[in-house]
């Protein structure tokens, strides 16, 4: 995993942000602490994930996604730090 700090710029949303890194916006919550939106200045960690993303189509769940994947729910809930998938959201395996 490859950190890099960033520096929240003017306009920046936390799904702005998370789209240019290409992240999960699940694992940058987490990651920074994050309770509120961003403000211009702070400075954010972007953990780059190793491996594949895999955005949740309709009506899918963590077990229908891992067996989908070919990998263990354990194995999606630690690297996105989130057990609750909905529709759009991007993830990684």
């Amino acid at each position: 995993m490859e950190k890099i700090f960033y520096r929240v710029q003017k306009g920046d949303l936390i799904t702005s942000v998370c789209l240019k890194h290409d992240i999960p916006i699940s694992r940058f919550i987490k990651d920074n602490n994050l309770k509120e939106e961003l403000y211009e200045g702070q400075i954010v960690i972007i953990n780059k994930m190793q491996g594949k993303t895999y955005t949740v189509a309709p009506h899918e769940n963590l077990k229908t996604v891992a067996k989908k994947l070919g990998v263990l729910e354990s194995e999606i809930i630690e690297k996105n730090q989130t057990d609750y998938l909905f529709y759009g959201l991007k993830i990684w395996y």
